[in-house]
Order: C-alpha cells, then sequence, then structure tokens
C-alpha cells in the first residue's frame, strides 16, 4: 500500500528481522531464477554398485580425478532422469544456494553438457568457496578448475564482461587475479586481463603448450604452471598480434 520509486524504506523497516526478499524482482524488471536439479541424486563420493553410476565414476577416474577431487567438488550422478550417465557439478553462492550446475555426458554424444537456463554473467561459480583475499584463478571450464584446486573460478566460457557478477566483485575486492586460459585463447585472455586491469587489479597471465589443455594436465603439472604466471602488460597483447600478423598483410 506505499509508493515509491525505490526499494530502500523496505529494507530499512525489515533490518535484522528474518525475512526473505526471494521472488521480488530485479529493476531490470525479470525475477531471480531458481535453480533447482533433481533430488534423486547420488554423491559420487559415496559407495554404489548402480552400473551407470559406476560408469560415470570411471569416467572421471580416467579424467585424472581423485577420490578427494569428487568430494571436494560435491558431484552427483543420477540412476534415472534425463541426467543419468552424466556427471553432475553443482555451484553454491555466497549464502550456500545452487545458483548453477554443469552437467557432463559420459557417452559419445553430440550433446556434451546440459546447463541451466541461467546468464552466466550473473552467477559465480562455487563463490561459497571463495576467498577474495587470496588470489583467485580463473579458468574455463570446471575441469580446468578442478586441476588448480582451491581459489579458482571457471567463467564457464573465454569471457568476462564488466557488467559480470565476477567482475563486480573481483573489482571491489581488488583482489589479485591468475589468468590462465588454454593456448588457442591467448588473444581472449589478454582481453580478460585487460578488462580486470582497467578495474585497478593485479594480474598476471599464463598458458599451458599448445598441444595441451589445462583440464587434461597433471595437478602437480598446473601448479607449476600457475607458479610461473606472469604479470600482464599491454606489451603482451601488442606482441601476440605482431606475431599473428601474416607476411605480406596490409596492416
Amino acid at each position: 500500500g506505499l509508493k515509491g520509486k525505490n526499494l530502500s524504506f523496505l529494507f530499512r523497516k525489515f533490518r535484522g528481522k528474518n525475512v526473505s526478499f526471494d521472488g521480488l524482482k530485479t529493476f531490470s524488471g525479470e525475477e531471480k531464477k531458481v535453480v533447482k536439479i533433481p533430488d534423486n541424486f547420488h554423491l559420487l563420493s559415496r559407495h554404489s554398485r548402480d552400473p551407470d553410476v559406476m560408469a560415470v565414476k570411471k569416467y572421471l577416474m580416467r579424467r585424472g580425478l581423485s577420490q578427494s577431487d569428487i568430494a571436494r567438488w560435491r558431484m552427483l550422478a543420477y540412476k534415472s532422469g534425463s541426467l543419468r550417465r552424466r556427471v553432475v557439478i553443482p555451484s553454491f553462492d555466497i549464502e550456500g544456494r545452487i545458483n548453477y550446475y554443469v552437467a557432463r555426458t559420459i557417452d559419445d554424444i553430440k550433446m556434451r553438457y546440459k546447463n541451466p537456463p541461467v546468464k552466466k554473467n550473473e552467477i559465480i561459480f562455487n563463490e561459497c568457496d571463495i576467498d577474495w583475499q587470496k588470489t583467485v584463478v580463473l579458468v574455463e571450464g570446471v575441469f580446468d578448475a578442478i586441476k588448480v584446486g582451491n581459489n579458482v573460478i571457471p567463467i564457464l566460457g573465454s569471457s568476462v564482461s564488466k557488467s559480470s557478477l565476477l567482475y563486480k566483485q573481483i573489482v571491489s575486492n581488488q583482489s589479485s587475479i591468475i589468468v590462465a586460459l588454454d593456448s588457442d585463447c591467448i588473444s581472449k585472455a589478454y582481453e580478460i586481463c585487460e578488462t580486470f586491469t582497467s578495474g585497478g587489479c593485479e594480474v598476471r597471465v599464463c598458458f599451458p603448450d599448445a598441444s595441451r589443455d589445462l583440464g587434461d594436465m597433471e595437478s602437480a603439472e598446473v601448479k607449476k604452471l600457475l607458479y610461473s604466471a606472469k604479470p600482464y602488460s599491454k606489451m603482451m597483447k601488442i606482441t601476440h598480434k605482431i606475431h599473428g600478423i601474416k607476411s605480406g598483410s596490409i596492416i
């Protein structure tokens, strides 16, 4: 029954009270999406004799993951339904609520991934695990992040916009970051470095060898790579562009 142009009075009125604001519309007019996964999941850190669950675990072992990795990333599997024969890796926001998940098939089919219909720039994958006062590592995908270990965020792609929640959190905390994308994304990695450098953050960058992907490397190799990360400078981006110019091209 009240009128106004903002919601500040509402938050002042209910400050300190156990009131949920879930369902309120954002200032863009869109309702906040609630991410849900089917309840009949099986924690892969627990033993199961189900053949599909066992197949998912074997797939992970073939990719070099340990039992500790499986438990640490809270991996799930399903015995039935649309997520059957997929490894499901959930993401939790700062309050411990599921905000995203990655469901990767273990079979050779066209649709490798199933993800919820949520805008990636509105979430931070497993923000609940991040310490913004320590160096944050940015990688492309979840399997890359697993090889890194702790304080790592998969950006679920190869770009980060200034409108994203991830950018806003890193810049507001002035976190130092390491950008570690695969070597086929060097140009995009430098764009990310440029974005965060303009926000005042300390940025370092590193790339695996051209013949390898981060997610296929051993954890010890990835740690060694991160240790070798170099401070980003504009000259890196310029040099890379110069090397990419073909002989005879007009600049």
